[in-house]
């Protein structure tokens, strides 16, 4: 999977779903665009980078952070040295420099940790406004804990009361600031795009990308957007077509529970 080609053709996605929308939206990608001698991204510039969000965010706006990764997760379960079994990506190389103990965290190529979980929910509470991170890394699904609902976008009234109990569940996370879309469960690995036509991206990836209406060929948003429902696109209904099409692959997305759907596009 292409972490840096995945990012630059979701930012062109929703550069493209904005433009039909008649929408006012500023799009940055960390990494390098060329895609031919990317630049990694790494704490200090993922930090500098949400910092530049928080300093220009207002509380009337939505800022939409998009990861694409190499993620891992520690087992409940602990081992001799206490830091428990960690999953990880099937060609992850951890090193026994560093202490993997977080719930979730990216990794880099050298085994080296970019950012855990809990920095980076920390880094974007400090965001005014609508926050929403969607992450496209292996065990992402640990961002919004094991306990955490899937929502089931075509029964609002069970949506509603798994969300009415999980605010009285102290092990579930705190959802009210940031929105989370994660591409899979807590001990999954992201499924390939294979079936899907696609080589580059996480079958994850090439399902939102499809169901933005986004070509990768042309490398524009094309004919009907098939996640716009009514008059626009929300979370919901992005979360809802991903799921829907998630049985043509091994990965199982998540949402965390929000008391009011989030829109991104209006048309």
């Amino acid at each position: 999977m292409d972490a840096v080609g995945s990012a630059v053709d979701f930012a062109k996605a929703m550069e493209g779903v904005a433009s039909r929308a008649g929408a006012d939206v500023q799009t940055t990608v960390l990494a390098d665009t060329t895609r031919i001698q990317a630049t990694k991204a790494t704490s200090r510039s993922i930090a500098d980078a949400i910092r530049t969000l928080a300093d220009s965010s207002s509380n009337d706006g939505t800022t939409l952070v998009y990861i694409s990764g190499q993620g891992y997760t520690r087992h409940d379960a602990t081992t001799a040295d206490g830091k428990g079994v960690i999953f990880g990506a099937k060609d992850a190389r951890f090193s026994p420099d560093f202490d993997y103990s977080a719930d979730f965290g990216i990794i880099g190529e050298s085994g080296q940790i970019v950012i855990t979980g809990a920095d980076l929910m920390d880094q974007l509470s400090q965001i005014d406004g609508s926050v929403i991170l969607i992450t496209d890394c292996d065990h992402s699904g640990a961002l919004v804990g094991s306990k955490s609902i899937e929502i089931d976008s075509t029964d609002f009234n069970a949506s509603t009361s798994a969300l009415t109990s999980n605010l009285f569940d102290s092990s579930a996370v705190d959802t009210s600031k940031v929105q989370i879309l994660t591409s899979s469960r807590r001990y999954e690995e992201n499924g390939e795009a294979k079936s899907l036509g696609s080589v580059e991206h996480s079958a994850f990836t090439a399902m939102m990308l499809e169901g933005l209406g986004y070509d990768q060929e042309t490398q524009t948003v094309k004919g009907v957007i098939p996640v716009a429902e009514g008059n626009g696109i929300t979370m919901n209904s992005l979360y809802g077509y991903i799921s829907d099409r998630s049985g043509e692959s091994a990965c199982t997305p998540k949402m965390s529970c929000a008391m009011i759907d989030t829109v991104l596009f209006t048309f």
